[in-house]
């Protein structure tokens, strides 16, 4: 179907990684490793949900979920075909670039607004190729990233290893993705270049971070993973949070604090986003259930829909307890409101005058009762002066 809407969203597929040829091999016989495994049909939820109701803000865009079967994040580009019994193509990069081609030639090269997210690995993926993403459509239009579940850590495990940074380190000779960022220092291990706290560093497009505290997936993989828990005293803890004791209670707190510590140097940039809560979960925005609806999680009574609405489209709001306080005539409040409202125009503000209290100063009762409608604003029982 030919696609000429100026709205589109492109959703990246996750599905963790592989590390060696064993692991590909075995990753190669499912929808995760070949298109030969993968079914017909998608399901299209949260934001990628064409019902208005479970995705107020971008049900009808044009939206397209890209396959995963790279076993690198859409990064790996190796000239060379691997054999270990069996052809390996690691060329993740490629995979990228002709999606994308396909998807200019289908209208997203004349796109007006346009969202690039995903879950998990495509979570990272979203942190790696943003940028990327943003150079393919015109300069005048609104383009923004969303990533979900996808800030892995560069933490120790329980057993004090850094068993990420080692998974990483395989998948990034393996596919030889130290050419894919630049942003890596020589004295940087391979794995490290390809967490999220360094590749956000270099990201110039809006980005907004979505995370659970308690990522169900880091915990399983990234505190306890295999082989780091010989005893075995996790493997309830790991999978379901009401089982662990006040000593595993203590870890995950410790784990929450690096990750709001990794992301803290990102609240700096005011053209992002971030929504963290503390569900022990993995993915959000691809499901309906978190993603919009009566039992979603919610940060200051909205919720990741709602907040994620919010950012792209610039709708903010002063605080309810805004005060706005007048001395002198009623022409003195117009103009007042004039430039306020000049103000929001230019910094993307919504001023919401009916959560504001207005109190007059030296007016006339009669002044101020008329400021109240010029203003269409609550006015406050301040007594005259």
């Amino acid at each position: 179907m030919e696609m000429t809407e100026a709205f589109f969203g492109v959703g990246l597929q996750g599905g963790s990684w592989c590390r060696n040829l064993t692991w590909c091999a075995q990753r190669k016989e499912t929808n995760l490793g070949s298109s030969d495994h993968m079914g017909r049909r998608a399901e299209f939820v949260g934001i990628l949900s064409d019902d208005q109701l479970q995705n107020p803000d971008f049900y009808n865009w044009n939206k397209v979920k890209v396959r995963y079967c790279d076993g690198a994040s859409f990064s790996g580009n190796v000239e060379e075909e691997f054999q270990d019994g069996t052809p390996f193509f690691f060329r993740g990069q490629r995979i990228w670039e002709a999606v994308m081609s396909e998807l200019l030639s289908k209208g997203l090269s004349r796109a007006k607004e346009a969202f690039l997210t995903g879950c998990s690995a495509g979570g990272l993926s979203t942190y790696i190729n943003c940028d990327d993403f943003r150079a393919l459509v015109p300069k005048a239009s609104t383009v923004k990233c969303l990533a979900d579940g996808g800030f892995f850590l560069d933490v120790e495990d329980i057993s004090g290893r850094r068993y990420m940074r080692g998974f990483y380190n395989d998948v990034a000779r393996l596919q030889d993705l130290r050419k894919k960022f630049t942003h890596c220092s020589s004295d940087m291990e391979p794995g490290q270049c390809i967490f999220p706290r360094e590749v956000a560093k270099g990201i110039h497009t809006p980005m907004f971070i979505l995370n659970p505290a308690y990522d169900v997936w880091q915990v399983e993989h990234v505190l306890s993973p295999e082989g780091s828990d010989p005893e075995r005293l996790w493997q309830n803890c790991r999978l379901d949070i009401t089982k662990c004791d006040s000593k595993q209670l203590e870890t995950l707190q410790g784990f929450r604090k690096e990750l709001l510590d990794a992301i803290s140097e990102f609240k700096k940039k005011k053209d992002w986003g971030m929504f963290i809560n503390a569900c022990f979960i993995h993915c959000q925005s691809m499901n309906s259930l978190t993603w919009h609806s009566p039992s979603a999680p919610r940060i200051n009574n909205k919720t990741i829909a709602e907040s994620v609405g919010d950012w792209f489209f610039n709708r903010r709001e002063y605080a309810n307890d805004t005060l706005i306080i007048v001395k002198g005539t009623t022409d003195a409040a117009k103009h007042l409101k004039r430039i306020l409202d000049n103000f929001a125009a230019a910094t993307g503000l919504q001023i919401n005058f009916t959560k504001t209290t207005f109190i007059p100063l030296n007016v006339d009762p009669q002044d101020a009762t008329q400021m109240t409608s010029d203003l269409a604003i609550n006015i406050s029982s301040f007594p005259q002066t």
